[in-house]
């Protein structure tokens, strides 16, 4: 994008704290791994 828009981003991420950011991404991971599992276990359409 931008530089405008990459150093707001820049500075956003440099505001929130490392755990969150952390519990976030887990989060992510956890949705994304329940959906391929979900879908890979789900006979072919």
């Amino acid at each position: 994008g931008p530089p405008s828009q990459r150093q707001a981003d820049d500075s956003q991420a440099g505001a929130v704290p490392e755990q969150y950011v952390v519990v976030k991404n887990n989060n992510l991971a956890r949705v994304k791994y329940i959906l391929v599992y979900s879908e890979a276990n789900e006979p072919g359409r």
